[in-house]
């Protein structure tokens, strides 16, 4: 199918505006809308591995879940975040646990989880 540049979808997300998106396992998103797909990769900026959740947060942007990133799509440009750079040092959960995507942390204040971009208690 012209526009698709993997089969190996591992998440699908859609999003407040109906765009359907699907993280795959070697690293890209694909976007579908109006009968029509695209695929981003690493030429159009995206750096990452298996993608296993997408969200969308209050202003539109898209949020990409990896083994080792968080990367925030605000439709032109790919934001890259490494664990400990996000407020409260979230990161992602230890899989031995059945990490599900999901970066957390806890401190003297409690738990806090990245849920739709915000660090949320």
């Amino acid at each position: 199918t012209p526009g698709i540049g993997s089969l190996r979808v591992r998440s699908l997300h859609e999003d407040a505006a109906g765009t359907l998106w699907a993280g795959t396992e070697d690293g890209q998103l694909i976007h579908y809308r109006d009968g029509r797909f695209r695929t981003f990769g690493a030429a159009d900026g995206l750096h990452t591995e298996y993608i296993v959740r997408i969200e969308d947060d209050a202003e539109g942007a898209l949020w990409l879940t990896s083994l080792a990133l968080t990367i925030r799509f605000d439709g032109h440009r790919f934001e890259a975040f490494r664990p400990g750079e996000l407020p409260r040092g979230v990161r992602p959960v230890d899989r031995r646990g059945g990490w599900r995507g999901l970066w957390w942390s806890q401190d003297a204040e409690g738990l806090h989880c990245l849920i739709a971009g915000r660090v949320q208690p």
